[in-house]
């Protein structure tokens, strides 16, 4: 994005996150929900997105996507919360900070 034009794009990795990591308390493990963790996505330019996998990348739009997903790459069961205050007091500095410095 950065090599696009948008000088206001920065990454941070929360270490050990899961979905939902922002909500307070222990882990619980979603048995039935779609995971696409494993899934490797990258968006064009034109808003089309290029999946890939060991056989090499395949661009593809709209619906297509998500069976492609579901046939290649999904897989059954999540990690989700397991947050705590600390990190949720954290990621909200993150977040108000980075909307400060863009101006929001």
């Amino acid at each position: 994005m950065k090599a696009a034009g948008n000088p206001n794009v920065s990454v941070k990795i929360y270490k050990g996150a899961h979905h939902g990591w922002e909500q307070t308390g222990a882990v619980s493990y979603l048995a039935k929900a779609e995971n696409y963790s494993k899934c490797k996505a990258y968006y064009e330019d034109d808003g089309a997105m290029t999946m890939s996998d060991p056989a090499g990348p395949t661009l593809m739009e709209g619906t297509e996507i998500f069976a492609w997903r579901r046939s290649h790459c999904m897989t059954i069961g999540a990690p989700v919360g397991g947050g705590n205050e600390k990190l949720k007091r954290e990621a909200i500095n993150d977040l108000t900070t980075f909307l400060r410095g863009t101006g929001f």
